[in-house]
This record gives structure tokens, sequence and C-alpha cells, in this order.
């Protein structure tokens, strides 16, 4: 005999499972996603420091020392606005710190870059330096 009800279409249980794995995937792929642009970002504060690292060497070449007057004009924020910049000067030394802002102060890992003027590298996060500089 044959079947007078004949089903075309998914039962409930295999959409159930289909959405379980869809939000699945999503949920990894918003993970990776958000670890990989808290580590771009990071770039963002290497780079700004770096950069004004070199501003503040091109100062002292051109002027014999750092003059406030000159080191008043050093950018406040990091290039594309992910970290604000302080920069600590004592006799013949300075610390360059880069703080986290907006959605990078979820970075625990690495949190403030800081730079000082023999290049020494560090960070205040749980992560090594290797691991946040590189």
């Amino acid at each position: 005999m044959f079947n007078r009800y004949y089903n075309s279409g998914l039962s409930l249980i295999e959409i159930i499972i289909v959405l379980a794995l869809v939000a699945i995937i999503s949920s990894l792929a918003l993970t990776t996603y958000s670890s990989v642009m808290l580590e771009s970002r990071r770039k963002d504060a290497q780079i700004s420091l770096m950069t004004m690292q070199e501003e503040l060497e091109i100062i002292r070449l051109e002027y014999g020392s750092l003059l406030k007057s000159e080191t008043d004009k050093l950018p406040k924020t990091s290039n594309l606005d992910f970290y604000q910049l302080k920069f600590n000067q004592d006799k013949d030394s300075y610390i360059l710190t880069a703080i986290p802002l907006g959605p990078q102060v979820d970075d625990l890992q690495c949190a403030n870059f800081i730079l000082n003027n023999l290049g020494q590298k560090n960070v205040s996060g749980t992560g090594s330096v290797s691991d946040c500089w590189d």
C-alpha cells in the first residue's frame, strides 16, 4: 500500500539540530574574530609609541634637549584612537605609555604598552613582552 502522507519538508528535530550547529559555529567564529581584532589593535599602540620615540629623538637632536614647548605637540592618542598616549620625562630619560581606550580595554593580556628612551619595551598586562610586542 502506498503512504498518503508523503513528508517533503524538514522535521522539527532536524531544524533544531541545524540551528544548534549554526550557533556553535557562530560562537567559535566570533571568539576568533574578537581575539584577532584585539591583536591587530595592539599594532596601533606599538606604531604610535615608536613614532613618538622617533619624534622625541629628532627634537633632542635639533634642540639639544627635550623642550617642553616641543613635547607638548606630541599626539595624545594613537593613530586609530584605541590608546591614550602618555609622555613622562625625568632629567635624562623618558617613558612613553599607551593606555587602552574603548574596546581595547578588554585586552588584559597586554593592557598598557610601555617604551622608554633606551628602546626597552614592556607591558603591564598578564602577557609577556614577547607575546605582546612581537
